[in-house]
């Protein structure tokens, strides 16, 4: 699967334009990135074509998707009262939210990405993400589970 396929799979996927599957995608791997460490994510990296271009292109932070603000406030409270990786799992959705992503949307996108990432990256890896990082272990977790639907699109 090339970087176009994924992307484009992503975008029919979630119903959105497929800049802005491009730039999701990224901000999900740069967040794995800052969980991971370097050897689990190097490779997840290797595995997923585009991977290095996606997180270059992707907004690092609430502030570059909205302006920073009332949302930008939020998440940092957030992130203060849950702690540090659930912390970043609430700036994962904040941005993906700036991006334009509704709720059922960023529901659509973490499953159909985590679904498409498991067909390059080995089941060790895919275990190592679920146990470094307990936050989003326990989402994705959720959206691996058998029988899981997402969100109506």
């Amino acid at each position: 699967m090339t970087l176009s396929d994924l992307v484009d799979a992503i975008a029919s996927h979630v119903g959105i334009a497929p800049d802005t599957a491009h730039k999701a995608l990224g901000v999900l791997l740069n967040f794995l990135r800052s969980e991971l460490g370097p050897g689990t994510f190097g490779k997840l990296e290797s595995a997923i074509p585009g991977a290095t271009e996606m997180m270059d292109d992707a907004p690092k932070g609430v502030e570059e998707t909205t302006g920073g603000g009332l949302l930008s406030a939020i998440t940092s409270a957030a992130g203060k009262i849950l702690g540090g990786n659930a912390g970043e799992g609430v700036n994962l959705v904040a941005i993906l939210n700036g991006l334009g992503l509704t709720s059922a949307q960023i529901e659509s996108f973490l499953t159909k990405a985590i679904e498409l990432i498991k067909e390059h990256v080995p089941p060790e890896v895919i275990e190592k993400v679920l146990a470094t990082v307990p936050a989003a272990g326990s989402l994705l977790g959720k959206l691996l589970a058998p029988g899981h639907e997402p969100a109506a699109e």
